[in-house]
């Protein structure tokens, strides 16, 4: 078997604008504009009094001339340092002259006391956090008028997100609320810029391929993928012939870290996970397709063999990581974030990258995401806020370049960064948490929007891209469903969200239970068509109406 080292690959997220395109990005996380600008605020919310407010230096740096407060809600994990406490946000503060007062919750008592908050008439000017709120929450609050809309500032007072937006239409549009307003200033990562297309990726134990003189060859041109009779071959091997060498028969030929990740062996087969996904251009229940009898008996197949965790459908993460780290070696088949995520330590080379199986009839495929990631609900602003328009300002300045990079890279500038004259970066030093203080250079609570370009100015990518970046172009090139998808991210009505949520709740335990049965007691067949109806009478059909509604519409 040929044996495959992976290329490292950086975890990016580059803001790939042009100057032009983003006057206002300046250097030394300046919002900075090729043709600044001040701007006297606007009339204050009708929530609140109006005043006489301080012009507002747009895309400029200091944001205003007297020292200007506001109050940003934030989450952080439970026993991590404040954000009064972290440097990048004190160096801003002398930057923008905007002090901020810091109200920090501990994620693990944000759900207790979020409702609490939000409902209260002296709310902090803005929310800043990843996963503070839901896309859903987002519109339930913003259409009741606890958020305020932000679409009507962000041309004048947000050069940065008004540049993004000009550029990739796409952006706002994912951003835009179903009634048309926009309540969120998004996270957003571009595919090569801290977002990945694929997040579980086959290894295959490479030590014990030798031992069982078994080989295949995937590192080709083309791409040469497992066939399902090798596949089985293999695992039968590895379950049969000790090749860890320990006299035991204790070896476990394919094991996931949970039961969900086997339904990305169903690409192979056409169909993408449990739920809904496109077919052509008809959203369709995975589970309701003639592929999926396929893949479930290919499945049963595998179990019935013994090659197959017979702890697949119970086992939690916990469980899952001390049979990877046993140091008896006993996995065999796996999946995983990326290769360094198999390792016990640097030295640890025992997993190298597999393929999809090639089932006959289908491509060989697996499954692939989206080519940009957006967070709705990480950035609001309050109707408590009086002074909108400077609150929208300064979080603007965290979408420039070179502060999204800092911010989503958690590398701060001066200390694991140098910024070039030619706009590159060189990394001085690389995180190191367990030196004392890191914790306290770069901000939990993040806002950022990176791209490719930016991320890759980089001279020293991070590990995950450096490992992930040469396997997915392996894969996109070579096992990219052709005539499936997944649905976008669609953004539903109050009404239609709540319809699909109450019919998610009673179908998706259902699907699962279906699942284990067909995959592990062979019932596939007895009860295929009793399935069918009852997932009829819970909804799906009327699940699909709406889905396919919101899929025309972002064609």
């Amino acid at each position: 078997m040929k044996k495959h080292l992976l290329r490292a690959m950086t975890f990016a997220a580059v803001a790939a604008i042009s100057a032009s395109a983003l006057a206002g990005c300046g250097g030394n996380g300046d919002a900075g504009s090729s043709t600044p600008s001040s701007k006297p605020a606007s009339s204050a919310p009708a929530s609140s009094a109006a005043e006489e407010k301080e012009t507002i230096h747009v895309g400029q740096l200091p944001l205003v001339d007297e020292k200007a407060t506001i109050s940003i809600g934030t989450l952080i994990n439970d026993g991590a340092p404040g954000n009064d406490s972290i440097r990048f946000w004190k160096e801003l503060e002398e930057k923008t002259n905007v002090h901020v007062e810091w109200s920090d919750t501990m994620k693990s008592a944000w759900a207790e006391k979020k409702n609490v908050l939000v409902a209260a008439d002296n709310q902090p000017d803005m929310y800043l956090s990843m996963g503070i709120f839901t896309a859903d929450d987002v519109l339930n609050l913003g259409t009741s008028g606890k958020f305020q809309t932000i679409e009507q500032y962000i041309d004048d007072y947000m050069p940065n997100l008004a540049a993004y937006f000009a550029e990739h239409p796409e952006w706002k549009s994912m951003d835009t609320a179903p009634d048309g307003h926009i309540y969120n200033v998004p996270n957003i990562m571009e595919v090569g810029g801290g977002h990945f297309y694929i997040s579980n990726i086959p290894f295959i134990n490479q030590g014990w391929m030798e031992k069982v003189n078994l080989s295949f060859e995937w590192n080709s041109d083309p791409a040469v993928p497992l066939t399902a009779e090798q596949f089985k071959e293999i695992l039968t091997a590895f379950k049969t012939q000790d090749p860890n060498g320990n006299g035991k028969a204790d070896e476990i030929p394919l094991s996931l870290s949970s039961a969900d990740i086997l339904y990305d062996f169903g690409a192979s087969f056409g169909i993408l996970g449990k739920g809904v996904m496109v077919k052509g251009d008809k959203v369709v229940w995975s589970i309701m397709q003639p592929e999926f009898k396929e893949f479930v008996t290919w499945l049963n197949d595998l179990w019935k063999d013994g090659l197959l965790d017979v702890e697949t459908f119970t086992q939690n993460g916990s469980m899952y990581n001390s049979k990877l780290t046993n140091p008896d070696d006993i996995l065999g088949f796996t999946t995983s974030w990326r290769v360094g995520s198999t390792q016990t330590g640097p030295d640890d080379n025992r997993f190298t990258l597999s393929t999809p199986i090639k089932i006959e009839g289908h491509d060989a495929a697996w499954p692939k995401g989206q080519s940009f990631s957006i967070e709705r609900g990480n950035c609001v602003l309050t109707s408590s806020a009086k002074n909108p328009e400077l609150c929208l300002a300064w979080a603007d300045n965290l979408l420039t370049p070179e502060n999204s990079l800092q911010i989503n890279s958690a590398q701060l500038i001066g200390e694991h960064l140098e910024k070039k004259a030619d706009g590159t970066y060189h990394q001085l030093r690389p995180i190191d948490w367990n030196r004392e203080g890191e914790d306290l250079l770069m901000p939990g609570s993040k806002l950022f929007i990176v791209t490719k370009e930016e991320w890759h100015k980089q001279d020293v990518l991070p590990p995950v891209s450096i490992q992930k970046d040469p396997v997915e172009d392996l894969y996109l090139a070579n096992y990219s469903p052709k005539g499936f998808s997944r649905i976008p991210d669609v953004w539903m009505t109050i009404d239609d969200a709540k319809t699909v949520n109450n019919i998610l709740s009673e179908v998706t335990p259902y699907i699962d239970s279906l699942f284990a049965s067909w995959v592990t007691e062979g019932t596939l067949d007895k009860t295929w068509d009793e399935a069918q109806s009852t997932l009829v009478n819970m909804g799906a059909n009327e699940a699909l109406e709406i889905y396919q509604k919101y899929y025309d519409a972002t064609k």
